[in-house]
């Protein structure tokens, strides 16, 4: 019987329904139970965590060994491959798998997965923000991105939006650095007395952990807000836009079956991205911040 290490970037509740997507798929190839087992670990969103569970799925005194890792999020993805070279890594979601390290563009090593097509979202995004926004703010929209610094794709993501911003006109601020989850409300507030109104957030398992503090924080300042997830949207983000992540997570167990029951090779498995999208925008959360054209559209 096959053992699946299985790191959750965030916590177990916040990403209960991708692991239950990913299982209820791998369970229509194969028996849990019979042909495999999955061990779930939480990180909750800390690099400290990645490194620990990382390094114990990796153990080869383990008392089970793990047959496969299966994560998400480039910190965690990262932390893993650090860790091993020889047990097969998937990973159901990443932000730009070969500009941040995970894999080479052509198939190599032990990683293959699903790029959530994060810095190439980007204008799509930020267009969306100007024209929804523009008939309440105008050339008072200014903008931006905050993300979780530590991580190499959120940092190139940051740099994106800033040039992509300045491309359509958008008045931009570079945020400060954010690491920590203490970083969060004093980056906000600084923003804030600069004269930011709208904020672009970057995602990765520290942003997803804090989303709905980051919303009231938010919220509470009057800032219109950008995210790429729906779990990061919750019930107080302005809107979103990105891919559907269930169908990432189904596409990830379709992935490891390859693996696992087929005996194929993670090189021999070429990376895709994602392709079902979808856009959502908040009517009370747009009343509520004062965008009344934005909010008579919805």
């Amino acid at each position: 019987m096959w053992t699946v290490g299985f790191l959750i970037a965030t916590s177990a509740d916040l990403w209960k329904p991708y692991t239950d997507a990913f299982e209820a798929q791998l369970r229509s190839h194969l028996k849990i139970g019979e042909d495999f087992k999955i061990e779930y670990r939480a990180a909750d969103g800390l690099q400290k965590r990645y490194r620990e569970i990382a390094k114990d799925f990796a153990n080869p005194k383990r008392t089970k060994p793990i047959d496969i890792i299966v994560t998400g999020g480039t910190g965690a993805v990262l932390a893993c491959k650090k860790e091993t070279s020889k047990i097969p890594i998937v990973f159901a979601t990443a932000g730009d798998p070969v500009n941040s390290g995970l894999v080479a563009s052509k198939p190599t090593g032990n990683l293959t997965g699903i790029s959530n097509q994060q810095t190439n979202l980007v204008i799509k995004r930020l267009n969306y923000l100007r024209d929804n926004l523009a008939p309440d703010l105008g050339k008072k929209l200014h903008l931006s991105a905050i993300g979780n610094d530590s991580v190499p794709n959120v940092q190139l993501e940051k740099k994106i939006v800033a040039d992509v911003a300045r491309d359509l006109g958008l008045k931009f601020s570079t945020s400060p650095p954010l690491k920590t989850p203490d970083d969060i409300e004093p980056v906000i507030k600084k923003l804030v007395r600069r004269g930011v109104n709208t904020l672009f957030i970057c995602t990765d398992p520290l942003i997803t952990t804090n989303a709905e503090r980051i919303n009231k924080l938010a919220l509470d300042n009057k800032l219109s807000t950008m995210h790429a997830f729906r779990m990061n949207y919750g019930k107080q983000g302005l809107m979103f836009y990105g891919p559907r992540f269930p169908d990432m997570f189904k596409r990830a167990a379709d992935f490891a079956y390859d693996i696992l029951g087929r005996a194929k090779r993670p090189a021999d498995i070429p990376v895709e991205e994602a392709c079902t999208f979808e856009f959502e925008s908040n009517k009370k959360i747009a009343a509520m911040l004062g965008l009344k054209s934005l909010a008579a559209t919805l």
